[in-house]
């Protein structure tokens, strides 16, 4: 019997999803299992990869700019037919193939299709188990949701981060319980930047990542503006990200309206932020402000700041709760209001660099030992192995009885 590859199959080339299918690529390879990162040739994450012990092997280019409809659906068609006919080369009888973020359904469904056709194994990742916008008006909404559906209860195994991922696909969504595995998201991989914690001649916030609405930077502006000489240090916010999809346009127009008409304590940049230059924006500000309303899954961002010993102001959305709560890493935003925002702002304030500073502490210890990539990397190849009913110990000795490159 051939032993089976492990692929971890994305069509990002390098938003935050891209980074965790590096991650998880590398993790899952440390552990011995043969695994194979399918990622676009552009793709940003490769040496994560292959640093770990993953081999690479490439679907075509993909355009991910700011483009018109018919140019996006036009480019995805033409990615789906290259990209299907390279992962049909790469997959043999019994593989498991690992999606993060697939083509939307029904695009998606051919990926899925090729594996069954290989009679190999499917599993998802459902990193945002409700979208943070429909992309269908009105009615259509609706075959938007079941597409979504389908795409959440044909595979194997689902994914996801946190138990409200986990209760919205199978009360939303009809997903079987049994199929539904909680595996968190892990740190950042790159290594910690060591960096001095900011003077406290004023409180400078962070809102970083990509810009939506219901990521409440409006409530973060109009709190900082309220409130930026009126504590017993000035407060000042810093906004980098870009735009979520093109729809958000509209969103950061009103943004925008609301810095000028008071933007002295407010710098704003829109654009992607490189991951070389991640360490040194963390390093000049005290906290991250994550004042999320309709939000369900593990925020990428937040794992990013504990990672650099940055603590959080947030609410309770998704993910958020539970690192509040198990890892006192940050202040609680009790609602998705100004009102609230306000309030997470006068307390860390209060709270002082010092205590923000071991908040900080506490939350990246928590995470590197909680949730690491060695561990999250064992997760999810005992999961594989369940699904295929073997034993990882023998799936490890296998590949080093056969000479295989792991």
């Amino acid at each position: 019997m051939r032993t089976p590859k492990f692929i971890i199959s994305t069509p990002e080339p390098k938003d935050g999803v891209a980074k965790y299918a590096a991650e998880l690529a590398a993790a899952l390879a440390q552990t011995g299992i043969e695994t194979v990162l399918f990622c676009p040739s552009n793709f940003e994450f490769k040496a994560i990869a292959e640093l770990g012990g993953a081999k690479i092997a490439c679907a075509p280019d993909r355009d991910v700019a700011s483009a018109s409809l018919a140019r996006r659906i036009f480019r995805n068609l033409a990615f789906m037919v290259k990209a299907a006919a390279a992962q049909l080369r790469l997959t043999s009888r019994g593989d498991v193939v690992h999606f993060q973020n697939p083509l939307h359904f029904p695009l998606g469904f051919v990926f899925y299709a090729l594996v069954w056709l290989k009679r190999g194994t499917v599993v998802l990742t459902v990193h945002d188990p409700l979208p943070h916008r429909w992309r269908f008006p009105g009615s259509l909404a609706r075959i938007e949701r079941a597409m979504l559906g389908w795409a959440y209860r044909l595979p194997n195994a689902v994914v996801v981060h946190n138990v409200p991922g986990r209760e919205i696909l199978t009360t939303s969504f009809g997903v079987a319980a049994n199929r539904v595995h909680i595996i968190p998201h892990g740190p950042d991989s790159g290594s910690f930047v060591g960096s001095i914690y900011p003077d406290f001649s004023q409180l400078r916030l962070l809102a970083f990542g990509a810009i939506r609405r219901n990521k409440g930077l409006h409530l973060a502006i109009a709190g900082v503006q309220a409130l930026k000489n009126a504590l017993s240090v000035p407060v000042s916010l810093t906004i980098r990200g870009e735009l979520y999809t093109a729809a958000e346009s509209g969103y950061w127009n009103e943004c925008k309206a609301m810095i000028a008409a008071d933007s002295a304590a407010i710098d704003a940049e829109l654009g992607f932020v490189p991951d070389h230059e991640i360490a040194e924006l963390l390093a000049g500000h005290h906290a991250l402000i994550l004042p999320y309303g309709e939000f369900y899954s593990e925020s990428g961002v937040a794992a990013l700041a504990l990672s650099h010993r940055r603590p959080l102001l947030a609410t309770n959305a998704g993910g958020l709760a539970e690192m509040l709560d198990q890892f006192h890493c940050g202040i609680l935003i009790g609602e998705f209001t100004q009102g609230a925002v306000e309030e997470a702002i006068r307390t860390a304030v209060d709270a002082g660099a010092g205590r923000l500073e071991q908040m900080g502490i506490a939350g990246e210890y928590a995470l590197r030992n909680l949730r690491s990539w060695e561990s999250i990397g064992r997760r999810t190849a005992q999961l594989y192995c369940d699904l295929l009913q073997i034993e990882h110990s023998s799936l490890v000795g296998e590949l080093v009885g056969t000479g295989q490159d792991h």
